[in-house]
């Protein structure tokens, strides 16, 4: 039932890709307070859903850690993460959807190895998904 929800949600938004459901990934971003961490729930390289009880005006750049708080084998040893900009495009009742922004070839890389780290068995160091510069089909100029 969870794959139709999936498929269904990815129809009525337009998204093509499949969404990685990290049990361990929080977002960092700053409202004028202590950045607090909030649960990513659904993560892709065009976008992400993140639980927070802040909401946003459409079109709101935020800067997002996305922090992987996985336990360390090595006590002192930081927890993967990466920084990228979101712009809001979706509120709901417990958060919030942001699409994903990139500086540029090597920072979309850097996020799809990121992601690609994310799933239980893959390994880091592995080719990600193939690397494509093209735009969402839903995404507009």
């Amino acid at each position: 039932m969870k794959s139709i929800y999936k498929l269904l949600s990815a129809l009525e938004t337009g998204r093509s890709s499949l969404y990685v459901e990290p049990k361990s990934l929080v977002a960092y971003y700053w409202t004028g307070s202590i950045p607090k961490p909030n649960p990513v729930r659904e993560i892709d390289i065009h976008d992400a859903r993140i639980f927070a009880p802040d909401s946003f005006y459409l079109g709101t750049v935020l800067q997002i850690v996305f922090e992987n708080q996985i336990e360390q084998p090595l006590s002192g040893t930081p927890n993967p993460h990466i920084c990228a900009y979101g712009e809001v495009f979706r509120n709901e009742e417990d958060g919030f959807w942001v699409e994903l922004k990139f500086g540029g070839a090597e920072a979309l890389y850097s996020f799809r190895r990121f992601l690609y780290s994310l799933q239980p068995g893959k390994p880091s160091d592995k080719q990600p998904w193939p690397l494509s510069l093209s735009p969402r089909p839903d995404a507009t100029a």
